[in-house]
């Protein structure tokens, strides 16, 4: 939590070079007994022989679990007879890209250019500014999250392969 508050204070990261795939796999263990009880089907999985990349694994972490827990959700509130949230992650372009897939409604073109802002959130308790904060850490990690309109949730977090003055 330190780190997250020193993070939003001045937007410091402790990069390290890391392997996404333990960081996925915790992610994903903490949202499978919350999918396993509302009957979604919580799907992981990492290319092969992906590299290591700068990044700090705590703030990745919040950003994933957002997305993953936002997946969740949104393949709770849309009916569906097979409702699943897909999480994967591979290399493009010099770039390590996650995406988080679910069988939700997704989002209407219209509301794509106001994802990523504060907004009223929906969730009981929710604050409507988990998207705004992953975008800021991963902006911060020189990368990018978007997402794409539906049908279904479709959220893409794109992290450099290397770091200035890092290889």
């Amino acid at each position: 939590m330190k780190r997250l508050r020193d993070f939003f204070r001045q937007r410091g990261t402790e990069l390290k070079r890391a392997d996404i795939g333990p960081l996925l796999e915790k992610v994903c263990r903490s949202q499978a007994m919350r999918a396993e009880a509302a009957q979604v089907v919580l799907e992981c999985h990492c290319d092969d022989g992906l590299p290591r990349i700068w990044m700090d694994p705590v703030q990745i972490e919040v950003v994933l679990r957002n997305l993953v827990s936002n997946g969740v959700d949104a393949a709770l509130s849309t009916p569906s007879s097979d409702p699943y949230v897909r999480v994967h992650a591979s290399v493009e372009h010099e770039h390590l890209v996650i995406e988080v897939l679910d069988s939700g409604d997704g989002i209407a073109p219209v509301d794509l250019p106001h994802m990523f802002e504060t907004r009223r959130s929906s969730k009981p308790g929710g604050m409507g500014i988990g998207l705004l904060i992953s975008r800021s850490i991963v902006e911060a990690h020189e990368g990018r999250l978007w997402a794409e309109p539906g049908p279904g949730g479709k959220f893409f977090v794109s992290l450099p392969l290397s770091e200035h003055g890092h290889d």
